[in-house]
C-alpha cells in the first residue's frame, strides 16, 4: 500500500509486486513486456510531475523511487541495458538518468541511494560493466540531503 512518504509511488510498486511479475514468473517474456511498460510509466512520471531534482526529495520519497526502480529491473537485464544505452541528459532515459545523477550528488555524504540505484541498474554483465564505469567516474563532492 501507499504511505504518506512514498511520493505517490506506492501504487506502481503494488503493480510491480503482482505475482505474475515477480519471483519465477519475472523471467518470462510477458513479465518483461509489462515491466518495460511500467518502466516507461515511471520514467514519464518522473518528468511529468516534476519529481526531480533529487536534492529536493526527502529520504523516504527517494527511498520509494528506488524501491520502484529495484522492482522494475529485478531479473530484467534487457531493461538495464536499455537504460545504459540511452543514459543521457536529453534522451528517453533522461528522467531515470537524472535520478541516478541526483543520487550521485549525495555521495559520499549519503552513499546508500547511489549504491541502491546502481545495484538496480546492474542486472546482467553488460549493465554491470556500465554501472561500474559510472561508479569509477564519481566526483568527490556531495550535496546535503534535506531533513525529514
Amino acid at each position: 500500500g501507499a504511505s504518506a512518504g512514498d511520493a505517490g509511488y506506492g501504487s506502481l510498486l503494488s503493480l510491480l509486486r503482482l505475482e505474475q511479475l515477480s519471483g519465477a514468473g519475472g523471467m518470462n517474456a510477458n513479465a518483461m513486456l509489462h515491466k518495460s511498460v511500467l518502466k516507461n510509466l515511471h520514467t514519464a512520471s518522473l518528468a511529468a510531475f516534476d519529481v526531480l531534482p533529487v536534492h529536493k526529495l526527502r529520504p523516504a520519497e527517494l527511498g520509494s523511487l528506488l524501491d520502484v526502480l529495484e522492482e522494475l529491473t529485478s531479473g530484467q537485464p534487457m531493461l538495464c541495458e536499455q537504460f545504459w544505452g540511452g543514459a543521457t541528459s536529453d534522451g528517453l532515459e533522461a528522467p531515470l538518468y537524472a535520478l541516478l545523477v541526483g543520487c550521485r550528488e549525495r555521495h559520499p555524504a549519503n552513499a546508500a541511494p547511489l549504491f541502491r540505484a546502481l545495484g538496480a541498474l546492474s542486472e546482467g554483465p553488460r549493465a554491470a560493466e556500465c554501472a561500474l564505469a559510472f561508479l569509477a567516474r564519481l566526483p568527490s563532492v556531495a550535496l546535503p540531503a534535506p531533513s525529514d
